[in-house]
């Protein structure tokens, strides 16, 4: 499988949720920029969460996730926010 990189993503001109799909490998650099952008909701080891929320389902917030699975970060989706 492909890894999705900080700088193709950077290239695409898209909105990050537009040019990842669940499941999809990302490279350090992407999580690095996440973590960057905004003080992250979740920052451990295996989960990286964006700041801010980015959708709400039965009112309450799901965040731009990331897990380390298999020593490999993949893009989760939107997630309700994970307690560390």
């Amino acid at each position: 499988m492909k890894i999705k990189t900080y700088k193709e993503w950077i290239k695409s001109e898209h909105m990050l949720d537009d040019y990842l799909v669940v499941g999809d490998i990302v490279d350090n650099e992407l999580i690095l920029w996440a973590c960057e952008v905004l003080p992250p909701k979740t920052d451990t080891k295996t989960c990286v969460q964006m700041c801010e929320a980015d959708d709400f389902k039965g009112g309450m917030p799901r965040y731009t996730t990331f897990r380390k699975i298999s020593n490999k970060w993949v893009y989760t989706g939107s997630e309700p926010k994970i307690n560390k």
